[in-house]
């Protein structure tokens, strides 16, 4: 809920309106607005919302109508298109009172006004940063967190850029205690405007890789990228950063300046890590450890070495700044949790067993490093005996490490003995062939334009296999490999 006070509207140069039903009149008000929740898809407008007008690839001004028969209560549109929203609503014959918010720039309104949110906002802000892992990382900390503090709210899905920041921060309840953020980036300068409306209290960055490359050079430029946020700390923030990632010089003349405190983390996993899911974590702050063993926490739920360390990095953040507060029963609880955890966002090493073969689905997106941390584990867990394939999607926003980064993965399958390999999607897809054929040698490696094709051909394609294999599911999101998953599951289904 965010208040619209007369403060913001002058410093903004708002003014607002209210269309009253009975009279038909359009009436300047002054006094101060409660807005309940805003939202910028018409179709998914509720009661009680405020529909923002946002100009892109559509006009949001074109809808005014459809978020009025959604339910919408009130506007907030571009003072130049004043009176077609005036004529529109008049058209309309609304049978409920309305307000019309007018701005110069709808977007700057969100962003401004989710600024002024954070300002007034008492409590804590989490900051959760990063090329992989960051949902499910935020996933984790909000599961944890609201059972220490039942008012926690977090990012839903993935609403973690420059529109999706300021309404999660603009809708989250007057309650709110904790709120966890997702802050997402794919191109420098992003999380410098992220991080000015968020300013958490506590950062982290869960890892540095190869995301987004057509906006970077190196993997440097990346972490720069990521470390814009530490602008936007205080000597009170405290900041976590991958132990082994880039510009740790960069970060200690930071906190320096700036005065925050720094934990550098590193997840530490000896022998058969992924088969016996019991092994001593360190974390340090301020030269403290921390030991996994001590929380006696043993996730069989979990089966990515990824999701492992977005579980420690929860697990390091609740050890440093809440456990030491909180009740037995509340720890007890929390640690049972973490136990059983599993990330609430769909398409992440998801596994489906079927008869007797297993479905891994990690097509929410895919980048180099993450396409070789899900090999990692599926070779360890299933490597020695079990056949393995893999449906291959393209990996998106490269840029100038397509080419690289492409052949490096499908080298990596190779070495690790996938059985069967077929890829799909733009042309780049067929770097993964380049990088198999290296090591295996010339053989024949299906090619597909898309996924739907691709799909379609999966009776033939798995005939080389024994069907009691582990087919492992994964691209970037323009891939939508998910058709691939859907469709893998009816085979075996209907087998």
């Amino acid at each position: 809920m965010f208040l619209l006070t007369n403060v913001f509207k002058d410093q903004e140069k708002i003014l607002v309106y209210l269309y009253k039903k009975d009279s038909q009149e359009l009436i300047e008000i002054h006094q101060e607005i409660s807005i309940n929740s805003i939202h910028f898809d018409s179709r998914k407008i509720q009661n009680q919302d405020y529909f923002v007008a946002l100009e892109g690839s559509r006009d949001g001004h074109d809808f005014i109508v459809d978020a009025y028969r959604n339910g919408a209560v009130g506007f907030i549109v571009k003072s130049s298109k004043k009176e077609k929203i005036f004529n529109e609503i008049r058209n309309i014959q609304p049978e409920k009172d309305l307000y019309i918010i007018l701005t110069q720039d709808p977007l700057q309104f969100l962003q401004n006004a989710a600024k002024d949110q954070r300002k007034r906002f008492k409590g804590i802000v989490i900051g959760v940063l990063g090329s992989n892992g960051k949902t499910s990382t935020k996933d984790f900390l909000y599961q944890s967190l609201r059972i220490i503090e039942p008012n926690t709210y977090a990012t839903t899905g993935n609403w973690n850029n420059h529109i999706g920041l300021p309404i999660v921060l603009l809708n989250m309840p007057s309650s709110t205690k904790i709120l966890v953020l997702e802050l997402g980036m794919n191109h420098p300068k992003e999380i410098d405007l992220l991080g000015s409306i968020s300013q958490p209290n506590i950062a982290l960055i869960t890892s540095i890789g190869r995301e987004h490359m057509e906006f970077f050079n190196s993997i440097e430029d990346v972490a720069k990228a990521e470390l814009e946020i530490l602008d936007h700390l205080n000597h009170q923030s405290t900041f976590y950063y991958p132990f082994n990632a880039p510009l740790k010089e960069y970060v200690m003349q930071k906190q320096k300046e700036i005065g925050f405190k720094s934990c550098f983390f590193q997840l530490n996993y000896k022998n058969d890590f992924i088969n016996n899911f019991n092994n001593i974590f360190l974390g340090k702050l301020n030269q403290s450890q921390i030991d996994w063993n001590e929380y006696k926490i043993n996730n069989t739920e979990l089966k990515h070495i990824g999701l492992y360390n977005n579980l420690f990095l929860t697990l390091l953040v609740l050890h440093n700044h809440f456990f030491p507060n909180i009740k037995k029963s509340q720890l007890d609880e929390v640690l049972q949790n973490l136990s059983t955890i599993k990330p609430l966002s769909k398409q992440r090493f998801e596994f489906y067993y079927i008869k007797n073969s297993i479905i891994i689905d990690d097509s929410y997106n895919a980048n180099p490093d993450s396409f070789i941390s899900a090999i990692d584990s599926v070779v360890n867990l299933f490597g020695k005996n079990h056949s393995i394939a893999c449906f291959a999607g393209h990996m998106a926003e490269l840029g100038n490490f397509s080419y690289s980064g492409h052949v490096e993965v499908g080298e990596y399958l190779a070495k690790n003995n996938i059985e069967l390999l077929a890829v799909c999607g733009n042309s780049d897809a067929k770097f993964y062939l380049e990088g198999y054929q290296k090591i295996k040698g010339k053989i024949d490696i299906p090619y597909f334009e898309n996924s739907e094709i691709l799909a379609k051909k999966l009776n033939e394609l798995i005939v080389p296999i024994d069907r009691d294999s582990i087919f492992l599911i994964k691209g970037s999101r323009t891939a939508k490999m998910e058709i691939v998953t859907q469709k893998l599951k009816e085979v075996f289904e209907n087998a």
